[in-house]
């Protein structure tokens, strides 16, 4: 039993982001797993071509939502950028096109595509950006970009056992967590990225009871994000059972977009139509004194985003706008 995975607070790593340096360091949570986290000022990057450019046009996070504080809000984009099945140079290009967002949370990233992904977000010279990725998932991995003049990283861990619930078999991803504080605000918060089992069923319902127990015990607030594989349908709006395992007690709250929009592309047949049209599995969460927050999401979508190609990924941006009172 990895105890240490069990709770953030159980972590023997702390990383105090004032004493970063600029090299990158791995950093071991139990012996059977280790987090990358990087702190070094990321490259300039060149504008993407013009082709991509104009597909992504005035992509800036939507309006505050009502009741916005004079703080600016954080702003967060979750994108599973589809691994192996992309062109990482367009993503790169498409992931520089995204402006004032804090905090970037990506899932289905390559391992060797961590630090391109990273250096591709951070590509403005006025902000430093850091991440931290996981290290389970095999070459799959989950991701967390970060701007640290907005925040800092206190640690970060990913989870692998809530009392006697599996999070991981050691076969999928764990998810990964950071406690950040907002500088503004000096309010510290959970942030927990994952991608849930898509093709074991039984796991991935294990998975959403498991981070259902774990939120309960926070003392933070928390925000959940990512591609939970819920197969949320919007004529029944229904989920999966992994769905309402998750929801169970009203322990997290879902920001629900203002509007059904598909959020993944899946097309195993080739026949050119969607096979899931009407569905989504990308989602936020809060949970905690979070719940209290004013907070908007909304699912992102561009120019030529869909039909899927073999350079895209086959999901769409989803982004939440929080505002910490």
């Amino acid at each position: 039993m990895h105890k240490t995975a069990v709770c953030l607070y159980g972590l023997t790593f702390v990383m105090l982001c004032c004493g970063c340096t600029s090299k990158e360091r791995t950093v071991r949570t139990n012996e059977n797993s280790n987090l990358t986290v990087n702190t070094k000022n990321v490259s300039t990057k060149s504008a993407p071509p013009s082709s991509v450019a104009e597909s992504l046009a005035g992509l800036k996070p939507q309006d505050n939502p009502p009741g916005a504080s004079a703080v600016e809000p954080l702003r967060i984009l979750t994108w599973n950028v589809e691994s192996e099945g992309n062109d990482p140079e367009v993503i790169s290009e498409q992931l520089q096109e995204f402006e004032g967002y804090h905090i970037f949370a990506l899932t289905e990233v390559l391992k060797y595509n961590v630090r391109r992904y990273s250096d591709a977000i951070g590509h403005g010279e006025d902000t430093q950006y850091r991440f931290v990725s996981s290290q389970t998932g095999r070459t799959d991995r989950l991701e967390i970009v970060f701007d640290s003049n907005r925040l800092d990283l206190i640690e970060c861990s990913e989870l692998f056992l809530v009392d006697d619930t599996k999070l991981n078999d050691w076969r999928h991803r764990s998810p990964l967590v950071a406690r950040l504080r907002d500088k503004p605000t000096s309010t510290e918060f959970l942030l927990m990225v994952n991608h849930l089992a898509r093709g074991d069923e039984a796991l991935r319902t294990e998975q959403a009871g498991g981070l259902r127990k774990w939120a309960a015990k926070q003392s933070l607030p928390v925000i959940g994000i990512g591609d939970f594989n819920f197969d949320f349908e919007f004529s029944t709006e229904k989920g999966n059972a992994a769905f309402d395992a998750f929801l169970q007690d009203d322990t997290w709250k879902w920001i629900r977009p203002p509007q059904w929009i598909d959020t993944n592309w899946s097309d195993r047949d080739e026949d050119g139509k969607d096979d899931y049209p009407g569905s989504m599995l990308d989602f936020a969460f809060v949970a905690g004194e979070a719940k209290n927050w004013d907070a908007q999401c909304n699912v992102l979508v561009r120019s030529r985003d869909f039909p899927d190609t073999r350079y895209t990924s086959d999901h769409r941006p989803v982004e939440l706008i929080i505002t910490i009172p």
